[in-house]
C-alpha cells in the first residue's frame, strides 16, 4: 500500500507519475454508419443535451440523421455489446461557449473528455467524477469557476488536467486513483492541503512539476510503503 500526502499553499500545481500504462482496446470502424439505431439512444441523447448548452463560431458537425458514432469529436466502440458506445469526446480549441451539461456523466463508458482550450464557463458537474471508466480528463484552458472538493468515484482517471481555469478553494482530492500518472492543477487559485491517497505498491519513481506558478509553493511528502 503506498500513500502519498502533499501539503500545500499555492496558485497551480503539477503532479507526474511514472507508470507503464496498458494500451486501451481499439475503437470500431464507424466510416459509412448511416443507421441512427447504431448508436446507443442515451448515448447520443447525453450528447445532445451536451450540445443545447454550448454555442461555437464554427458549429459542431453533429447531423440528428446520422449515428452519433459519426459526429465531430466523437469515438464509439463495441465493447462486446448489441450497440456501439460512446468512449471519447475530443473537442479541444473548438472555441465553445456556455456551460458544461451534467448529462456528459450518463456517457457511462466515457474513457476519455477533452475540452481544453474553449470558452466554457460555470461548474464542473459532479456526475463526471462518478464515470469508473474515465480515464483522462482535459478541462485545462477553459473559463470554468466551480468544481467539487472530493472526486472518489474517478476510479480508472490516468490523466486529469484542470488547469488555467478560475477554481478556488480546496484542490479536488481523488482518493484512491491506482492509475493515476498526470494531475495538473496548475494557474488556478487553489489553496490548503493536497491528500492524494494511491494505492499501488509497483511505481517504479514519481515526478513533481510545477509549472507556471505564480506564488510560493511548500511541499512535503510522506512515504510509506509495505
Amino acid at each position: 500500500m503506498l500513500f502519498w500526502w502533499l501539503a500545500a499553499s499555492l496558485c497551480g500545481l503539477c503532479i507526474c507519475c511514472c507508470q507503464s500504462v496498458s494500451p486501451a482496446p481499439s475503437p470500431v470502424g464507424i466510416e459509412g454508419i448511416s443507421d441512427i439505431q447504431q448508436c446507443n439512444q442515451s448515448d447520443a441523447q447525453a450528447l445532445i443535451n451536451f450540445k443545447q448548452v454550448v454555442s461555437s463560431s464554427s458549429p459542431l458537425n453533429w447531423e440528428a440523421n446520422r449515428s452519433c458514432c459519426t459526429w465531430e469529436g466523437v469515438t464509439c466502440e463495441s465493447l462486446s455489446l448489441p450497440q456501439l458506445r460512446v468512449t471519447k469526446l475530443r473537442l479541444p480549441g473548438k472555441r465553445l461557449r456556455g456551460t458544461l451539461s451534467d448529462s456528459l456523466g450518463l456517457l457511462t463508458h466515457l474513457r476519455e473528455i477533452n475540452l481544453s482550450f474553449n470558452l466554457l464557463t460555470g461548474e464542473v458537474p459532479g456526475r463526471l467524477f462518478l464515470l469508473q471508466h474515465l480515464e483522462v480528463l482535459d478541462l485545462s484552458f477553459n473559463n470554468l469557476s466551480v468544481i467539487a472538493p472530493v472526486a472518489q468515484g474517478l476510479n480508472s482517471i490516468r490523466f486529469f488536467n484542470v488547469s488555467s481555469n478560475n477554481f478556488r478553494g480546496n484542490v479536488p482530492q481523488l482518493g484512491s486513483a491506482v492509475n493515476l500518472t498526470s494531475f495538473n492543477v496548475s494557474n488556478n487559485s487553489f489553496t490548503g492541503p493536497i491528500p492524494i491517497q494511491w494505492h499501488s505498491s509497483g511505481r517504479s519513481g514519481a515526478m513533481y512539476e510545477a509549472p507556471r506558478i505564480q506564488c510560493r509553493i511548500q511541499l512535503s511528502l510522506w512515504l510509506n510503503s509495505k
